[in-house]
């Protein structure tokens, strides 16, 4: 029994000792992976061949950031820092650059090239910047591919990244619609001619409500469609800033081409020099004076 007793105790130990093994093996795998994920958050995926960068570093809105979700008209910046290889001439060096956007097919669907000009640069060290304008608002949600390609025009040497980015519609709105699409809804500084995504409008410039890829509203027999847009602002203590039933009352004859309305349909909204206290509740509502159909947009506003 002794026997017995002292040889399981054994099989015992061994199995604990390799059960240890085995997750201390785990535990250093998963260490190891996370490790990775964060050393290489963006996902970027690089190819130097001649050309090398010492690091690339995103800033969303002039904001160091660290993802790849961007809000519909966010300004994504991608620095290249200390940037070597390329062939020197005349104390310059003559960088190509060529930005592209890719479908999950890899289909190029947006593409931008020369975008480091032709005059040449003498920084030291050299850092090189490419921007992009979040977009492709018809298909919100879906993964694209954001790469970059800069070649030497006077050499052989290039370089590749590529990561995955996500374009997603402004989270602070809420819309409804009956019957009538868009591509995208964004609000505009109107002095500044930039998107705003964090909902914060200034008083005195007032801001623009854009609409772009409208369809859906009735058009007559030469083409033309008869929207009207009412707009209201409530403050929070419940004083109405703003109410106005139809801001386009004075196209109610006349209509606007389908076309046009489905390029771009601009709504400028101006606030009274009243106390406001925020937040400031906007509701707009697009509708068609002609059927039934409509498109509602809320959403909460800081004004100062």
């Amino acid at each position: 029994m002794v026997y017995l007793y002292s040889y399981n105790f054994k099989i015992n130990q061994t199995t604990m000792y390799k059960s240890f093994l085995k997750f201390a093996v785990f535990i250093w795998a998963l260490l190891l992976l996370n490790t990775c994920e964060m050393g290489n958050p963006l996902n970027i995926s690089k190819s130097e061949n001649g050309i090398q960068t010492e690091n690339i570093v995103l800033d969303v809105n002039g904001t160091e950031e660290q993802r790849n979700i961007f809000t519909y008209g966010e300004l994504i910046t991608l620095k290249f820092k200390n940037v070597t290889g390329l062939q020197k001439e005349n104390g310059k060096v003559f960088p190509q650059g060529s930005i592209f956007v890719l479908n999950e097919k890899q289909d190029t669907i947006d593409r931008g090239i020369n975008i480091f000009g032709e005059e040449g640069m003498d920084d030291d060290p050299l850092n090189l910047t490419v921007q992009i304008q979040a977009g492709l608002a018809q298909n919100y949600n879906k993964q694209y591919t954001l790469k970059v390609e800069i070649n030497d025009a006077k050499g052989e040497g290039s370089l590749q990244m590529e990561m995955p980015i996500t374009i997603i519609e402004n989270e602070r709105f809420v819309i409804s619609t009956d019957s009538i699409q868009y591509k995208a809804i964004y609000l505009l500084d109107k002095t500044t001619n930039t998107v705003i995504v964090d909902n914060k409008v200034n008083k005195a410039d007032g801001v623009v409500i854009l609409y772009e890829g409208l369809k859906g509203l009735q058009t007559d027999e030469i083409n033309y469609v008869y929207p009207g847009m009412s707009i209201k602002l409530v403050d929070n203590s419940g004083k109405v800033i703003l109410e106005n039933e139809n801001m386009l009352d004075t196209y109610n004859a006349l209509g606007f081409k389908s076309a046009n309305i489905e390029q771009r349909l601009p709504i400028n909204i101006a606030f009274k020099e009243v106390p406001i206290e925020n937040p400031v509740k906007l509701t707009a509502t697009l509708f068609d004076l002609k059927s039934d159909r409509q498109l509602v947009l809320e959403t909460d506003l800081e004004v100062n």
